[in-house]
């Protein structure tokens, strides 16, 4: 089957042509983009130059009616003997950087309602491109025979109030609205998606949710990833239940219903970003039978996680801004929201988020110095502004618990620190005795009295080494501390935490872990069910208590 995809250079569009290309042997590809400098990414993914075809939208549309409109025939040309076209072409506003000033005044001195304004390129404006500019992919689609045009539109058509209407007073929904109207009394078989808010993220592990006439803007969160809406717009191709239909699509909060009947857990990661989070997040991943979530700072580094960001399903958590705001009752905050959101359905949570010092560079002239002189010196440290163990420790902590309350998730793996039994530990006083270990012990012993099902593993010192090389060895109350080495690689961690899911010799467990070289010619044995039947204690909370 012959599929020409319009807007083919835009992030859904590259992302239909990819997902096509990935069915060489059902589909053949031909891809529109306004200029060919601007096609790497498709011929990197294996397009051919020969099936790029240059079509400046823009210019089709204002030239539509003349003879010598060069760029309406190079399309109609393309879509000579083609059976599918994907229309993902649309308006794109330009910020106006100006008005930025305004916004940020505005954040500074706490006033609300302040936005940014927007502004259309020359000739770009939505009624060019997302009427005029669709209507003639429409009709040469009509003239060229195509057995199906698959329109990528928006949600929002039906309020004329909309606040996309609003951007630069181009009416973008309205004229695509149009556009629909008219490709629906054109004749030609059509299948039409208003997809909700379109975000950056992996497809393929959230439950698709379809609707009519915007009713799903109530839903919360009303947003999809465009890989989903791209693999959508594929899976109605040739599709007879897809034809002359239109509807609207959302995907579900992660953990929601189920995208494949092939997992049997979901499991939610905080700290994806980290180095143990991430490690926590690359073995599920290894496991089939896991659905993973994984919490990060922020989207756009991504790039920088351990794991195929692509696999797993993303959520933005700022866990300081939202520790700071379920501190204030202030239960509407997008970032409490939509982690509450994401443990929907999940089996279980694994905590591994973590208050990190930052060096004090000046301190290490001192050390430099000291050195120099044969007198031992350490370097001093300090904490982000909001990031304070106070913060992420117990309060990030504590609403992490309360969220996995509130959603009904079975098992909660707290990745937390050996020392906790010592208030004078030299992890207390980093930061102008900042009491990290304090503070995780108090988010330990809320867990342990919250109800729900837990399991609290206290690695010894964390190295980045290859794991499976070492006999884990468990304990209880810091005894560890006097084990030489009393470290663990972070790899083995990550395995014991994913091990302890599930397993009910780990629940309502706490105990010590550290990473002892094996003896020659004996056999690791690293079972977390043998290793958790061989200690008959857990940790003793009354020590050094912060409840």
């Amino acid at each position: 089957m012959q599929v020409v995809v319009s807007g083919a250079g835009g992030r859904t569009g590259q992302l239909v042509v990819k997902k096509l290309l990935e069915q060489k042997d059902n589909f053949s590809v031909i891809a529109t983009v306004r200029s060919k400098g601007s096609a790497g990414k498709l011929t990197s993914a294996g397009l051919p130059e020969s099936n790029l075809v240059e079509f400046d939208l823009a210019a089709a549309a204002a030239a539509a009616g003349s003879a010598s409109n060069a760029a309406a025939a190079g399309l109609a040309a393309a879509l000579n003997g083609a059976d599918a076209l994907v229309i993902a072409t649309s308006g794109v506003p330009q910020i106006k950087y100006l008005s930025l000033i305004p916004v940020i005044l505005a954040k500074i001195t706490g006033k609300e309602g302040v936005r940014p304004e927007f502004s259309w390129k020359q000739g770009q404006q939505p009624e060019q491109i997302d009427w005029l500019g669709q209507k003639l992919q429409i009709d040469a689609a009509k003239a060229a025979g195509v057995k199906q045009v698959v329109l990528i539109s928006s949600m929002g058509g039906t309020d004329p109030n909309h606040p996309l209407n609003k951007l630069g007073d181009g009416n973008i929904l309205q004229w695509k609205r149009k556009a629909e109207q008219y490709l629906v009394s054109s004749g030609v078989p059509y299948t039409i998606i208003h997809p909700g808010g379109l975000i950056d993220e992996a497809g393929g592990s959230r439950q698709l949710l379809l609707g009519v006439d915007d009713k799903l803007l109530e839903n919360n969160p009303r947003n999809i990833p465009r890989a989903d809406v791209a693999a959508l717009a594929i899976g109605c191709i040739g599709l007879k239940e897809a034809l002359n239909k239109s509807f609207d699509a959302i995907c579900a909060p992660a953990g929601q219903g189920s995208f494949s009947s092939d997992w049997a857990g979901v499991v939610v990661v905080t700290g994806a970003g980290g180095r143990t989070g991430g490690l926590i997040i690359k073995q599920l991943l290894e496991k089939a039978d896991n659905s993973v979530v994984g919490t990060v700072r922020s989207k756009a580094s991504s790039s920088k996680l351990q794991f195929d960001a692509e696999k797993a399903s993303l959520v933005e958590l700022d866990l300081a801004a939202a520790a700071a705001a379920a501190a204030a009752d202030n239960a509407d905050n997008p970032a409490v929201k939509e982690f509450a959101a994401a443990l929907q359905g999940a089996d279980a949570l694994v905590i591994a988020t973590s208050g990190v010092p930052q060096i004090k560079y000046s301190s290490l002239f001192g050390v430099i110095a000291g050195r120099l002189i044969g007198r031992k010196a350490m370097p001093g440290f300090t904490w982000k502004k909001g990031e304070l163990p106070e913060q992420i420790d117990w309060l990030g902590q504590k609403l992490q618990i309360d969220a996995a309350k509130a959603a009904g998730v079975k098992q909660v793996v707290l990745i937390s620190s050996m020392g906790g039994t010592d208030p004078n530990h030299f992890l207390n006083k980093m930061g102008d005795n900042a009491r990290i270990l304090d503070w995780k012990r108090k988010a330990e012993q809320y867990l342990v009295a919250s109800g729900v099902p837990y399991t609290i593993i206290h690695p010894g010192g964390l190295i980045d080494e290859a794991g499976g090389a070492k006999q884990l060895v468990l304990g209880v109350d810091d005894k560890l501390l006097e084990h030489n080495p009393r470290n663990i690689p972070r790899a083995d961690v990550a395995a014991l935490a994913i091990g302890c899911i599930g397993l009910k010799e780990a629940l309502n467990r706490s105990f010590d872990v550290v990473a002892a070289p094996p003896a020659a010619g004996v056999a690791l044995a690293n079972d977390p069910a043998a290793l958790l039947a061989g200690l008959q204690a857990d940790c003793d909370y009354s020590i050094n208590s912060q409840a």
